[in-house]
């Protein structure tokens, strides 16, 4: 059986990675392109590698006419809210500029199935009676990473409406984990997400784990947020091409686990599993964090049939300590 060659932007990353071995493992042949600005060649590890840059149209209209791709998973992009507040240029231009190239390409071509990786961001800060964050929830993002995903969503839309493109705009809340066996995890020189900055100052590569803020609206005064495993999100992402095939219909969907914890709770559980004691400091707030961050997942599991294997936090934790061993 001839299997269907599907185009993984960011294929070198963290998440990007970890697709590509799934969707080997589930008849598709994955082609990586990453431009290696944030992402690592040793982590491709199934199917074919293109260095390249999403915005080069001219390079994207060749890859398209050599692989033919059943779909495009464009997970590529800038991902660091601090520093979209900082540097909003570099978001703009590389999350909706050349994303809106990349999509050029996509139509000329005449791909039909285009996958998108969202955010949690758009939402901005939720309404408070409203403990989980639905798909219809109000979008009103506080920083320029979460505009950014909000103004493809509307490209998208509006494409879909012209060029009877086909998408699944998927909105990520925070990805932890690493591969279960091991093969692949998340590498980066100048981590910005919690999971790898609590194990390096495990591992006493910092001298401290700094909490931005404890005097959120929440229990303990840390920010609260849903954490979905790399591998369930994953596997999430061929379930939406799947039913993307099937159904001809474009999708908005949010993924997360549902459940919330608390920095100072990850902090623990971290503690628990290694049984080592590291210095932690409350610092100042960081600009656009909202306080609390929930998944409300129904519409994932009943229109997706997907359903995460993950939900257990000390299995995320565990994963990533035994791949920062590793690597």
């Amino acid at each position: 059986m001839k299997l269907k060659n599907v185009i993984v932007t960011g294929g070198a990353g963290f998440i990007g990675s970890n697709l590509c071995k799934i969707l080997s493992q589930k008849s598709f042949h994955p082609i990586a392109l990453d431009n290696l600005s944030t992402g690592f060649k040793e982590l491709v590890k199934y199917g074919d590698f293109v260095e390249c840059d999403i915005g080069d149209y001219k390079k994207m209209m060749e890859i398209f006419l050599e692989y033919k791709p059943l779909a495009v998973f464009h997970i590529a992009g800038s991902k660091s809210v601090e520093e979209s507040v900082k540097n909003p240029h570099k978001y703009y231009d590389n999350n909706v500029v050349k994303t809106n190239s990349l999509l050029k390409a996509v139509i000329d071509s005449n791909i039909e199935h285009f996958i998108f990786s969202s955010s949690a961001a758009i939402f901005g800060i939720p309404n408070q009676t409203q403990k989980y964050i639905a798909e219809d929830a109000e979008k009103k993002p506080i920083n320029p990473y979460g505009t950014s995903k909000l103004m493809i969503e509307e490209i998208l839309e509006s494409y879909a409406q012209a060029y009877g493109l086909k998408y699944s705009a998927l909105r990520y809340f925070n990805v932890t984990g690493a591969d279960p066996e091991l093969e692949l995890g998340e590498i980066s020189e100048k981590p910005a997400n919690i999971f790898p900055l609590l194990i390096q100052a495990i591992n006493k590569k910092r001298d401290e784990f700094v909490i931005f803020g404890d005097d959120y609206n929440t229990e303990d005064g840390t920010c609260v947020r849903d954490y979905i495993h790399v591998w369930d999100l994953a596997n999430a992402h061929v379930k939406a091409l799947e039913k993307q095939i099937a159904t001809n219909k474009s999708a908005k969907i949010n993924l997360g686990n549902g459940v919330g914890f608390s920095v100072k709770q990850v902090v623990e559980i971290f503690r628990k599993i290694t049984d080592k004691d590291f210095k932690v400091r409350i610092g100042k707030r960081r600009a656009g964090d909202p306080d609390l961050l929930m998944a409300d997942i129904k519409f994932a599991t009943e229109y997706l049939d997907w359903h995460p294997k993950y939900t257990n936090l000390e299995d995320h934790a565990r994963h990533a300590l035994n791949w920062s061993q590793k690597s």
